[in-house]
C-alpha cells in the first residue's frame, strides 16, 4: 500500500483519554457500551495496561491509517479496498472493483468468537456484518475499537506489543494488522506513532 496523502494536512488531532481508573461493568450498563467495556476489562485482564493506554494505542494506530482527521468512515485514498480507522480491507471494493484481502470479515469472525469466548452478546450491527462483504466505514469508532480487539486477541502474535512504544508498535502493526514489506510504508508508519504519541504525552490530560 502507498503512502497516503489527506486533504486536511498533517495536522496532529489528538484524542486524549482519562488516567482515572475504568470502572467495572456494572449490572445497568446495556447495549453496545456494556459490550465494549466488557472486550476492554478482557483485554486489560489478559494484555495489562488500562483502557486510557489502550485507547491511545489504537488512536496512534488510527492516525496513520485513517490519517490526522481519524474519520470513522475513511475510505481508502485512490479507491483501494481499506475502510474505517484501521483501513480493514474489504474483499472487494464495490466501486472501483479493487480486490482486497478480507480482512474485515476476518475480524468479524473473531469478534463473535471472541463476544462468545467472554460470555458477551453478539450485537445485532456485527451479525448484520457476517452477511456480508463487511465495510467497517459504515461502523462508529467504538464498533470499530471491539472489531481491533475482538481480531487481535484471538489473532496472530503478541498485542500487548502495542503498548510498548513506537519501535515495539511499528513492527506489530507490520507483521500482524499491515502484513506487507513495502518500506516506505513501514517507516511512515513509525513516523506517525512517534509523531502521534509524542504530542499525546505533552498534552495534559
Amino acid at each position: 500500500m502507498k503512502a497516503k496523502k489527506y486533504p486536511n494536512g498533517g495536522k496532529v488531532k489528538v484524542r486524549r483519554s482519562s488516567t482515572k481508573p475504568e470502572p467495572q461493568l456494572e449490572p445497568y450498563r446495556i447495549g453496545d457500551d456494556a459490550v465494549l467495556a466488557a472486550a476492554y476489562d478482557a483485554l486489560i485482564k489478559e494484555k495489562g495496561g488500562g483502557r486510557g493506554d489502550w485507547e491511545d494505542a489504537f488512536s496512534a494506530i488510527a492516525f496513520h491509517e485513517a490519517g490526522p482527521a481519524m474519520r470513522p468512515d475513511q475510505r481508502q485514498v485512490g479507491g483501494g479496498p481499506g475502510r474505517g480507522l484501521y483501513q480493514y480491507e474489504m474483499e472487494r471494493n464495490p466501486e472501483s472493483g479493487v480486490g482486497g484481502s478480507g480482512g474485515a470479515n476476518t475480524a468479524v469472525r473473531r469478534t463473535s468468537t471472541f463476544l462468545e469466548k467472554i460470555g458477551q452478546p453478539i450485537p445485532s450491527w456485527l451479525k448484520d456484518l457476517q452477511k456480508q462483504d463487511a465495510d467497517f466505514s459504515k461502523l462508529t469508532k467504538e464498533q470499530q475499537q471491539l472489531l481491533l480487539i475482538g481480531d487481535h486477541l484471538l489473532g496472530r502474535g503478541d498485542f500487548g506489543q502495542v503498548l510498548q512504544g513506537p519501535e515495539a508498535l511499528t513492527d506489530w502493526w507490520t507483521k500482524y494488522h499491515y502484513g506487507g514489506s513495502d518500506r516506505s510504508s513501514i517507516e511512515k508508519m513509525k513516523k506517525d506513532a512517534e509523531r502521534y504519541l509524542r504530542v499525546l504525552n505533552m498534552t495534559p490530560r
